[in-house]
């Protein structure tokens, strides 16, 4: 007898290729077998007419507070996700120190509450003993090492601040962190030159560790900034992953093309660079960032505002929350920012050929960038990005192949980021599955309701146990903290 039996799938393994109708068993938390199966099972599930597919890989998340508060973490279970990379932007939650402590109380992250851990190797031992529904991986981020250690200052770290930075970054890896991560558009990650992070990120070179960048400019300067990434990656001796790949911006709508071309032309010379995207048109940041970039009228009848100092600006313009209070809209962002840095804002300033092209693109990978918000109204695409782009972008639209969308969601994000055994379907890997019917698939999360559930995964297997059951959570919490593999 088996655990657990999957019969009459069509079982789609993360690699690219077609399904095939067969059977999977499962024994503890390792697939047993891949075909016709006599055996019966503890559970048995019938996927008669669903797709049976490796879980998938969210690789762009901020569930760093989340994944405590909330170790159910249906909003990610419930698209089929079964491993959370975090640490991404060069937000983290260490190292600890007293400024940092602030940066996280203002709510960034969600929770408001300082962390009682101090460095990579307490926090995953805090997150393995919360037990999360789903799979966690950790990067460590930049911004936060900078600020632990050189505070707000924008000046260049001295050789006895760069030991400081090594010593943290030498810890995170040695910790199980995948690598790390970069956010050069807000602060302290945009005081980083680009000689300061080659000499930087040393430690995770060494420990064939990611830099993992969200770049820093996604508008005017995109190209530059991609081959600034790339820059990095060559010389620090990294393998090169970049965030939210994306134009941003009217004026710079078709800008994607050159920077895939950039990107391309790297590969050429053998760095190992991959991209993520999220399938909407839409961004998600921080004011205080959209307001130090400076913005104009224009943009700020596009920027939409979700503070929890001010209740009634949800889901308001700028413009218009200026208006209301007899402010123009760049006095009415400082008067926000000053009281809630840590207000969040949705940003329309993509356009969808964009989108499709930098979701096409062979090294792209899926990536919610899903903000957690304890008030406010999150981005949709916190509920809804993995079934967004199984309903929309294959179903509906035809811009990826079920196939290919499945490998930008498994295998392609686990072989870069290190997943030992997981990403694919095959017998003696880690029975980590999402089971969704392909006719029916979407997300429902939308601006004015970010945090509808997405309709269509109905059975999600993390670790060898059923977590999610004919679409319901079981409250099953089978997951923990993975580590890189050698």
């Amino acid at each position: 007898m088996h655990d657990l039996v999957i019969r009459n799938g069509v079982v789609i393994d993360g690699s690219g290729s077609a399904g095939i109708k067969t059977d999977i068993a499962i024994d503890g938390d390792l697939i047993d077998a891949i075909g016709p199966c006599q055996d019966v099972g503890r559970i048995e599930i019938d996927a008669t007419n669903l797709i049976v597919a490796p879980g998938f890989v969210d690789v762009h998340s901020h569930d760093d507070l989340a994944v405590l508060e909330d170790p159910e973490m249906n909003h990610k279970i419930s698209q089929g996700v079964t491993t959370d990379i975090i640490g991404n932007c060069g937000w983290a939650t260490v190292p600890r120190s007293p400024i940092n402590d602030r940066w996280l109380e203002s709510g960034i992250l969600g929770s408001k509450r300082p962390p009682s851990w101090k460095d990579v190797g307490e926090y995953r031992a805090r997150i393995d003993s919360a037990h999360p529904s789903c799979n966690v991986a950790i990067l460590i981020g930049y911004g936060a090492v900078r600020r632990a250690v050189l505070g707000s200052s924008k000046e260049r770290p001295t050789r006895k601040e760069f030991r400081e930075i090594h010593r943290h970054l030498s810890a995170g890896m040695n910790a199980g962190a995948l690598g790390v991560s970069t956010g050069l558009t807000y602060e302290p990650g945009r005081y980083s030159s680009t000689e300061e992070l080659i000499r930087a990120i040393e430690p995770v070179s060494e420990d064939k560790g990611l830099y993992v960048s969200h770049i820093r400019d996604e508008g005017s300067g995109l190209v530059e900034a991609v081959e600034e990434a790339i820059e990095i990656g060559m010389k620090g001796g990294c393998g090169l992953h970049i965030s939210h790949h994306k134009a941003l911006g009217q004026a710079n709508w078709g800008k994607v093309k050159q920077s895939i071309s950039a990107i391309d032309s790297a590969r050429l010379e053998s760095l190992d660079v991959t991209t993520d995207v999220y399938p909407y048109t839409a961004s998600s940041t921080l004011l205080h960032t959209v307001v130090k970039g400076g913005i104009g009228s224009d943009e700020a009848a596009s920027v939409v505002v979700a503070s929890s100092t001010y209740p009634d600006s949800v889901g308001r313009s700028l413009l218009d929350l200026g208006e209301l209070n007899g402010l123009t809209f760049d006095e009415m962002a400082f008067r926000i920012t000053e009281t809630d840095p840590g207000t969040v804002v949705v940003r329309h300033g993509m356009t969808e050929v964009d989108v499709c092209a930098a979701m096409r693109h062979e090294v792209a990978m899926i990536g919610s960038d899903g903000l957690p918000s304890a008030d406010g109204r999150p981005h949709p695409r916190l509920y809804g990005t993995f079934p967004r782009v199984l309903g929309r972008y294959v179903r509906e639209s035809g811009v990826l192949t079920l196939p290919e969308a499945i490998r930008k969601m498994t295998s392609l994000p686990a072989e870069k980021f290190r997943l030992d055994r997981r990403g694919a379907i095959r017998k003696g890997w880690y029975a980590d599955l999402s089971l969704f019917d392909p006719k029916i698939i979407i997300d429902r999360a939308t601006y004015e309701n970010p945090r509808l559930l997405s309709t269509g995964v109905l059975h999600v297997v993390v670790n060898g146990d059923l977590v999610v059951s004919n679409g319901r959570h079981l409250g099953t919490r089978s997951g923990y903290v993975l580590n890189p593999s050698s």
